[in-house]
């Protein structure tokens, strides 16, 4: 693809995202309608270049004190997983509304509604882009692992 080109289709998708319609978060933008009603998360979310972004790497439900996984239900874990995600994320000066996006893995999609409550019970209101996708095993046999992206303001 050419350089007129390229320039051409990132004005059409910029365009089209914009006809989408816009929301305007805590974040500097969620942009785009869900077409899930009650869906707990944003269609995509912009962030201003003058923010850093801080990349929170897979957290287990762990207790930090004993090391071992807490809760047996997948709606537990993903409460302590959310909370030692958000831990590391306040650590660095951020809190849950900068939270950008949120990846989330599990061995158990079927549970998606349990998953959607915990994660609700800790976001409250703020909806960031998010994933959910099932695997077919985590680490120490969790049911649950989280990943961030999180902004931090300078």
């Amino acid at each position: 693809m050419n350089y007129e080109v390229r320039k051409l289709r990132r004005r059409e998708l910029k365009a089209a995202a914009v006809d989408l319609g816009e929301r305007v978060g805590v974040m500097n933008d969620a942009v785009g309608k869900n077409n899930s009603k009650g869906a707990p998360y944003s269609p995509a979310i912009r962030v201003d270049s003058k923010d850093a972004l801080l990349f929170v790497s897979g957290q287990l439900p762990l207790n930090h004190g004993s090391g071992e996984i807490e809760s047996t239900s997948v709606g537990g874990q993903t409460k302590v997983a959310m909370n030692n995600a958000l831990a590391i994320a306040e650590a660095h000066g951020a809190g849950v509304h900068d939270v950008v996006k949120v990846g989330i893995f599990t061995t158990k999609l079927d549970e998606s509604s349990s998953i959607n409550e915990s994660y609700l019970s800790v976001m409250g209101e703020h909806r960031p882009a998010r994933l959910l996708v099932e695997v077919s095993a985590l680490p120490r046999q969790a049911l649950v692992e989280i990943e961030m992206v999180v902004r931090v303001r300078d």
